[in-house]
């Protein structure tokens, strides 16, 4: 019994046909506009206006606790200063980190933990999947990622008939059967079924060009019409390239070919069979007559990672970037013009376009006091005055001390002979 259960087990399908949905390849354009919204696509639309919405609120606090802090100067000073803030907290965030103030108090302390921990969250999730979605050409993907979405999309599904009844039972009425069992590339450009089910040996011989080849062949023969057969366009008029069939999704059914029969030779042929793949003799006998299957005429345009990203991939956010330092330059292009326009305007101070200007005391503040003109007149005529009694001053000063240092060089300069004992006075 035991004996007999494990030649059961052993003898296995020699040779199996597996079945997969084959679909239109899916064709992006791609236009300047994908090239620039590539490098925002590992972020939705709502994530990145959560991520915006936090950086205004981080520098709106910030913003407020310098306000607290050193006074309110005016609203024109305050809201050139919150947009410094903003300015501040989105280069620090681009930069990936952050420079508030850590040692004024705690506050600052905690909110610089809070901006450096969303930086690091953030940051790390952009990353993670941006090399990826910078690929601009990547692997073939069908219009439907499997059979699932095809039967949500109200695909009809074109089937050999043979096999309808089977599938039909596990995925539903969808299927379209067709008699010929390399009848569904014909049927799909006809238009009598938006996907088909091929097993792996058709998919071979269809980029191999076999299948389209036969179809001509029948075409010209007359057994079939060129509305049937489809030689050279589809339903639509479009050109026929089998290439443009990709494979959606993953293995859907499989269904064995041959296996041995007798029970003598089940045990035999299924170790021979294991041994002369494990030992290599099937991939060398398949190799050494890879004349007899079908090769692919098929460019193959699929990219791995390893081959990186090139300019295309970057065009993006090179335009971005070429984007955002033009809108700088076309400022400093206006205020240039606007010194030329008013050159009275201080040009030494970057800021001094952007800064309040000091109170005129004519139109000041209507609540002020008004300052008459002689009064400041004679104000300064005093300084002038007390200016030039000062210089006098000073004058005299320098006068006395010169005569006291002429008085004392004089006392100096007397000195005793020695020769006859008496004061001279040099």
């Amino acid at each position: 019994m035991h004996a007999a259960s494990v030649r059961r087990l052993v003898a296995q399908a020699l040779r199996q046909d597996f079945f997969y949905l084959v679909v239109p390849q899916k064709i992006e354009e791609v236009t300047f506009w994908s090239r620039l919204i590539r490098p925002f696509m590992p972020f939705t639309e709502d994530g990145w206006l959560g991520i915006g919405a936090f950086l205004c609120s981080m520098a709106t606090v910030l913003w407020i606790l310098h306000v607290v802090e050193n006074g309110w100067e005016g609203c024109n000073m305050s809201v050139v200063g919150w947009i410094r803030f903003q300015f501040a907290i989105w280069h620090d965030f681009l930069l990936g980190g952050g420079n508030v103030e850590v040692e004024k108090g705690p506050v600052y302390k905690f909110l610089h933990l809070s901006f450096a921990f969303f930086i690091l969250v953030a940051l790390a999730s952009y990353t993670a999947s941006l090399a990826s979605m910078l690929v601009i050409q990547r692997d073939a993907a069908g219009a439907v990622k499997d059979i699932y979405e095809a039967i949500d999309q109200d695909y009809r599904i074109c089937a050999p008939s043979a096999l309808v009844e089977t599938f039909e039972s596990v995925f539903g009425k969808v299927f379209v059967p067709h008699a010929d069992y390399m009848a569904g590339p014909r049927n799909f450009y006809a238009g009598n079924c938006e996907g088909m089910v091929l097993s792996q040996d058709l998919i071979d011989q269809l980029y191999a060009g076999q299948i389209k080849d036969k179809d001509c062949a029948e075409v010209a023969s007359g057994s079939i019409t060129d509305a049937e057969g489809r030689c050279h366009s589809d339903h639509r008029g479009s050109t026929r390239v089998d290439c443009h069939l990709v494979k959606a999704g993953d293995l859907i059914w499989s269904i064995p070919l041959s296996f041995p029969v007798r029970t003598k030779i089940a045990h035999p042929v299924s170790w021979a069979f294991i041994k002369s793949q494990t030992s290599g003799a099937y991939a060398r006998n398949i190799e050494a007559n890879q004349h007899s299957f079908p090769s692919s005429k098929c460019v193959a345009e699929d990219r791995t990672e390893e081959e990186g990203l090139n300019l295309g991939d970057l065009s993006g956010m090179i335009f971005i970037s070429l984007f955002i330092a033009i809108f700088g330059l076309l400022i400093h292009a206006g205020t240039l013009a606007f010194r030329r326009l008013k050159p009275d305007a201080p040009s030494d101070d970057p800021n001094a376009l952007w800064a309040v200007p000091p109170p005129d005391p004519k139109a000041g503040d209507p609540e002020a006091p008004a300052v008459p003109e002689k009064l400041l007149e004679g104000g300064l005529e005093v300084v002038v005055e007390a200016r030039s009694a000062f210089a006098g001053a000073n004058v005299e000063t320098d006068e006395t001390a010169t005569k006291g240092e002429q008085k004392d060089h004089d006392v100096q300069s007397v000195s005793e002979d020695p020769n006859d004992g008496k004061v001279q006075t040099l």
